[in-house]
């Protein structure tokens, strides 16, 4: 009986820190703004595939929800992230089926801008393709597009990418609502401080 106590506080302990960990590794990678500008930036650059399905999380949720309305249409277990001062992240795990997701949702000052589903299993993910190309393409005879040269986007400036080259991985954004905007500033001061900083090394490497 002991050793099945012991042995079942060792798998919480476990699964505690695979959480943490994964928790951790998502985190770290947001903390620097360049994750999301090198999307938009990619976006920029890829050919634009119209499609005539409004982009969005759901019939009820879409860009723009607020974090309190997002929590509250998806009731489950979830875990929540201060990224930034104004960039907030909350983290879910999905079950649909036999398909097991991650799931991303961003917000913006309070704003949902950019969210994420993570599918790790290289089974399945043919058929989750097809089903974003009936979807979004209303294609089911004429073969999967090239994702990872394209950008799915709608009227709204709505938009998807996918990458399929190690895990599946789907990105949903917006240029609206400020984020764009943002980050662009925060990269141009990012520029100024270095320019700022090769200038002060340039005037000290005449004085010494």
């Amino acid at each position: 009986m002991f050793r099945k106590k012991i042995t079942q506080l060792l798998r919480y302990i476990s699964d505690v820190r695979s959480k943490d960990h994964y928790n951790d590794n998502n985190l770290d990678k947001y903390k620097s703004l360049n994750t999301y500008l090198k999307l938009y930036t990619n976006c920029n650059e890829k050919e634009k595939l119209l499609t005539n399905t409004e982009i969005c999380f759901s019939p009820a949720i879409k860009f723009g929800s607020t974090l309190e309305e997002v929590k509250k249409d998806n009731p489950l277990e979830h875990t929540i992230s201060e990224n930034t001062k104004d960039c907030t992240i909350l983290f879910y795990k999905i079950k649909e089926g036999r398909y097991k997701f991650r799931l991303e949702l961003h917000f913006f000052k309070n704003k949902l801008v950019f969210f994420k589903y993570i599918y790790r299993s290289s089974r399945g993910k043919e058929t989750i393709l097809n089903l974003f190309a009936k979807k979004y393409l209303k294609s089911e005879k004429h073969g999967l597009p090239d994702f990872s040269k394209i950008t799915l986007t709608d009227g709204l400036r709505n938009h998807i990418e996918i990458d399929n080259a190690v895990f599946l991985t789907v990105d949903y954004f917006t240029f609206k609502y400020g984020f764009f905007d943002y980050l662009k500033s925060m990269r141009n001061d990012q520029i100024q401080k270095i320019k700022s900083n090769d200038s002060e090394e340039a005037l000290l490497l005449k004085r010494i």
